[in-house]
């Protein structure tokens, strides 16, 4: 489901979302070891993460929000993008707040660390809702996207015919069953196999150099056993 706002053909939402998650989740593991172990000097890190991951969420967010718009209004994908935004907006704020109670230099305090511990639960299940929109249901991926598939720099927009899957002006791995229908019944000359009933494709050809049936190749009246004269076939007289 090809629907994303894009930049170079990738979903420019999904380039800019690694960016807050990964800075902010990391102020959750550090506060979570601050909690643990208060004092520590890991402590300090987060003086300047939480801001950088504030304003990269800031950015990424209204990619994200053009995005849902985009979504047929009555679609699973729908309802899932809404939770998912609504629970990163929930987290952004959180962590704004845990960045409010803060003092440069000076170790947070135990209610300052709440609020970011609450947040970065909370992300975990968002970024699971992320991934759940692309994987599963498909939100910022081409229709024709496989294996093979082109570059997204040159990929068409345009959703290719049924009969021929994969990207448009390239073969698409077929199936088993689709290459058994595909496969000719056999390569011999059908010419070659008309005056035999009932062969089968990959019968061997019975023809003589010269000879058009290959019925013809053998003579039954020579067969026939030689016996007194009058006899047979060629014995009798006329």
């Amino acid at each position: 489901m090809n629907r994303s706002v894009r930049f170079l053909g990738h979903s420019v939402h999904q380039m800019l979302v690694v960016f807050p998650a990964g800075l902010l989740l990391t102020v959750f593991l550090i506060d979570a070891a601050t909690w643990v172990w208060p004092g520590h000097r890991l402590a300090a890190l987060n003086d300047g993460l939480l801001p950088i991951g504030l304003a990269a969420a800031v950015v990424a967010a209204p990619f994200g929000y053009l995005d849902w718009r985009q979504l047929p209004a009555a679609s699973r994908a729908r309802r899932v993008g809404a939770w998912h935004g609504l629970g990163n907006t929930v987290a952004v704020l959180l962590f704004l707040v845990s960045w409010l109670l803060r003092s440069e230099g000076v170790p947070p305090p135990w209610f300052a660390l709440l609020p970011s511990l609450a947040a970065g639960g909370l992300m975990l299940v968002t970024a699971w809702l992320g991934g759940e929109l692309v994987s599963r249901l498909g939100v910022g991926v081409y229709e024709d996207a496989h294996v093979n598939a082109s570059s997204s720099l040159t990929a068409s927009e345009a959703t290719p015919s049924p009969d021929v899957p994969g990207h448009i002006g390239q073969e698409h791995p077929l199936k088993p069953a689709d290459r058994a229908v595909r496969a000719p019944a056999s390569s011999q000359p059908i010419s070659d196999r008309r005056h035999i009933p009932n062969a089968p494709a990959s019968a061997p050809d019975l023809s003589v150099a010269g000879e058009e049936d290959p019925g013809a190749a053998i003579d039954t009246t020579d067969m026939a056993p030689r016996g007194k004269r009058g006899s047979g076939p060629r014995g009798r007289r006329r």
